[in-house]
């Protein structure tokens, strides 16, 4: 079974809360309203919920990779009209706010597998 400590649950924690501002900080450069970070931080919610239930059902159906490619699908589909819904803005502000958002999931990333890296490999040198 798998072992998640309070740490790893903190870091994802904070990488939402991150990823959050950054989905606030597209939808006000692209002119969206209803900007406040509780309804950002549903919406965002809403964008990693909605498509990790189709994964888990089409994991469950099929193989882990048609699930994980149908639910990154629906994932691009289903965002931008989330955030034109609920923070009444263009299709195009829509997509530039995921735009922005998914520029700082590649950061973010950069910087874990950084991190990571460095921790591997001080790990290895004093056990």
């Amino acid at each position: 079974m798998f072992k998640v400590s309070a740490i790893e649950i903190l870091v994802f924690i904070l990488i939402f809360i991150v990823l959050t501002f950054a989905l606030q900080l597209g939808i006000k450069l692209f002119k969206g309203e209803n900007t406040q970070l509780l309804l950002v931080f549903l919406t965002s919610l809403y964008i990693f919920i909605i498509p990790l239930v189709f994964f888990i059902v089409f994991v469950l159906l099929y193989q882990f990779l048609i699930g994980y490619v149908i639910s990154l699908i629906i994932a691009v589909v289903i965002a931008p009209f989330i955030i034109k819904a609920k923070h009444k803005t263009t299709f195009l502000g829509a997509i530039g706010a995921i735009f922005i958002y998914v520029i700082m999931v590649v950061i973010i990333y950069v910087i874990l597998l950084l991190v990571y890296a460095a921790f591997l490999s001080v790990f290895d040198i004093f056990f």
